[in-house]
């Protein structure tokens, strides 16, 4: 064996087998030092070698039986095809699952495909959990968490198709180079933060974050959290046996340890360890006993408290560690004194008289003529104050700031809230509101008392929104009624929206977004209404609707009224590229039943024209055309009249995009009448394509 060729299975066998003589004993212990890659083989080697045939109803190779599962190869290179997946290389395996690296063939983009451990396919509790995380992986939306794309039933074993990370693990990272930078671990630690933040917003705690269950980009050296297996909702009963502990002892808070329900509080102390393992190359002493004492890093004390045994002594939330994180690994300042316990109770004075004498944004609005881009959001006044108006001062309530804000200002949001705020009435007022660096703000958005719905905020002009969450903070839910625009927590018209990396979350029978005769640009959103309407835009010629790169998951995901567009040349457009629709209705279209007055139905010319890239559609009913004008249980026009008022309206143009219809590609419906599918519609991705080419 040469210092750069690596073993066969066979003498790693052997070495496991200790049926090798000792000089070659030592050169495969170098090599082994050196070599991830043959660790592992080596590992998965013992893992079969401790199974005896047949116990619990295990295959010593379960890799081979989950192959044999998948259909034959189609293309040189393939281990098997499962679904539109064409499976290749096996890349890891864990407690619950086998993954590999695949290809989804309809959008043609790397995937992984996690299939469940044939040995534990036959138990219901195993089987839970399996879906568990599922469920708890795909509610998670954020950078630093892996994505979960669908779930599968399969046949016999469960799987799911996950984002393919390139790269590899911490774990393997730690394994390679012992141990990391204090700037490299603060940077991964705040990553891993901000994904924590994301589950435990939604009332998710993953329950076994550890070096190996957070992923390296190896492009771009983001780290990702996988492995939500042995996730838990918040109040949920936790899917063990009785006495059974799951988790990872080396990075288990001494709660979860205990088989005590946990909290969020869990996960920081497993961050705790991660940081402290990454950092020193080992765990952190459990019995708190550091030898000479010496002065502490920042980081140092940081982890201190993750690793505190009582959950009351943690920080408060995942969201200020990686706060606290980002700022560490931006400039690591050297160890310093604590403040003295003077200087702070003078601060904590000087914050009580401000709150009394009520004059807040005059106490802390930047001098005359500084601008307060460079305020500092750190510190109880910035707590206090956390919405600035740039160039103008700080206030205490985004009302205030609104208020004070003049035309076209931008305000910025220094903190994560939540924060609640009463009606908003821009007028033809431009205004920008904004997330502050390392801040990801909430806004509830308080209804405005009245009987009759109307939206939480409205404007006239031009709207810009980055890196903020709107929640419709409504208790009780709106009535039903076809106007949309007053159903909308949102509504612009004749001005402009521009959303960036925002989540809007609408009530029940209530929309996120209306946009009327003024175009609309949403980048890497969340739009989520589960009993509403996602996006109702109402364009005027020439408008545009551009969704790119987020989600979007309503009842009725599009609502597009086009009755209004007319004879005029210029065609609005509609533009998906790599979103996530799921809905009962994906697109609604809504308009007159006759089809127009003209001689020609080329898409070249039609009122409104749709393209979609690598945009998954996962509804009930793909596209419903809603007849207005006729009374309820109406007679609806022929199905070939409906094809050609369509045609005569819509051009659709798909590239690489991924369907799973339920009912209807295309359906019909009017007032008081369910959407039912429309008779000779398209049935599959091919005729769906060839009915847009018949235009």
């Amino acid at each position: 064996m040469t210092g750069t060729t690596c073993p066969g299975r066979a003498t790693l066998r052997a070495l496991l087998d200790d049926s090798i003589e000792q000089t070659s004993q030592e050169r495969l212990a170098g090599h082994l030092e050196r070599c991830t890659d043959c660790r592992g083989r080596l590992d998965e080697l013992a893992w079969q070698a401790s199974v005896p045939a047949g116990s619990g109803g295990e295959d010593p190779d379960e890799t081979r039986a989950v192959i044999a599962t998948l259909d034959p190869p189609r293309m040189p290179g393939e281990l098997g095809r499962i679904g539109n997946l064409a499976v290749f290389e096996l890349i890891d395996r864990g407690g619950m699952g086998i993954v590999f690296r695949a290809e989804d063939a309809s959008l043609r983009r790397p995937v992984a495909l996690k299939v469940m451990r044939p040995g534990l396919a036959a138990d219901p509790v195993a089987r839970e959990r399996f879906l568990r995380e599922a469920r708890a992986a795909a509610a998670v939306r954020d950078e630093h968490v892996v994505t979960v794309h669908a779930v599968e039933p399969g046949r016999g074993l469960p799987y799911l198709i996950l984002e393919h990370v390139p790269g590899r693990s911490l774990q393997d990272r730690l394994d390679a180079e012992g141990k990391l930078a204090t700037g490299e671990v603060a940077r991964i630690g705040a990553q891993v933060a901000s994904g924590l933040a994301a589950a435990h917003e939604l009332g998710i705690v993953h329950r076994d974050v550890k070096p190996a269950n957070i992923l390296i980009d190896g492009r771009a050296g983001r780290a990702k959290l996988t492995d939500f297996g042995l996730a838990q909702a918040l109040g949920e009963e936790p899917l063990t046996l009785a006495g059974h502990v799951a988790g990872t002892p080396d990075y288990m808070a001494p709660e979860q340890a205990a088989g005590r329900l946990v909290d969020a509080r869990a996960d920081l102390y497993a961050l705790g360890v991660v940081l402290h393992v990454a950092m020193k190359g080992r765990p952190p002493d459990p019995s708190g006993r550091r030898g000479a004492r010496r002065p502490l890093h920042d980081l140092d004390r940081l982890i201190d408290r993750l690793c505190s045994p009582d959950p009351a002594d943690r920080p408060d939330s995942a969201r200020m560690v990686a706060r606290r994180l980002e700022a560490i690994a931006g400039g690591v300042p050297t160890p310093g004194r604590r403040p003295r316990r003077g200087v702070l109770a003078v601060l904590a004075a000087l914050c009580c008289t401000l709150v009394g004498s009520g004059d807040l944004e005059t106490a802390h609005a930047p001098p005359s003529g500084g601008g307060g881009g460079s305020a500092s959001p750190a510190g109880p006044v910035g707590r206090l104050t956390p919405f600035e108006v740039v160039g103008v001062g700080r206030f205490a309530t985004l009302d205030r700031a609104i208020a004070s804000a003049p035309e076209g200002a931008t305000i910025e949001i220094l903190g994560d809230g939540p924060y609640p705020a009463g009606p908003i009435r821009l007028g033809e007022r431009a205004l920008t509101l904004r997330a502050g660096a390392g801040c990801h703000p909430v806004v509830v958005a308080l209804p405005a008392g009245s009987d009759r719905p109307a939206p939480w905020l409205e404007t006239e002009a031009s709207l810009g929104l980055l890196g903020i969450e709107i929640r419709d903070g409504a208790l009780r839910p709106e009535r039903r009624m076809d106007d949309h625009d007053r159903r909308a927590l949102i509504s612009v018209v004749g001005g402009s929206l521009r959303a960036e990396k925002c989540r809007f979350v609408a009530g029940p029978f209530r929309g996120c977004l209306a946009v009327r005769d003024a175009p609309a640009r949403l980048s890497d959103c969340r739009i989520e209404a589960p009993m509403g309407f996602g996006v109702h835009w109402s364009p005027g010629p020439g408008d545009g609707l551009g969704l790119h790169g987020g989600l979007l998951d309503a009842r009725l995901a599009l609502i597009v009224s086009f009755r209004d567009l007319g004879a005029d040349p210029r065609s609005s457009t509609i533009r998906l590229d790599e979103m996530t629709v799921r809905a009962a209705s994906a697109f609604q279209m809504i308009g007159e039943p006759a089809p127009r007055r003209r001689g020609s139905t080329d898409s070249a010319d039609v009122p409104l024209r749709v393209s979609s890239t690598s945009t998954a559609f996962d509804a009930e009913h793909l596209m419903v055309l809603v007849a207005v004008g006729s009374r309820p249980r109406a007679v609806l026009p022929s199905s070939a009249r409906l094809a050609v008022w369509l045609r005569s309206r819509v051009s659709w143009v798909g590239l690489d995009d991924r369907f799973d219809v339920g009912r209807g590609w295309l359906s019909t419906s009017t007032r008081g009448r369910p959407a039912e599918p429309l008779i000779g519609a398209p049935t599959d991705t091919e005729g769906w394509a060839r009915f847009w080419e018949e235009s």
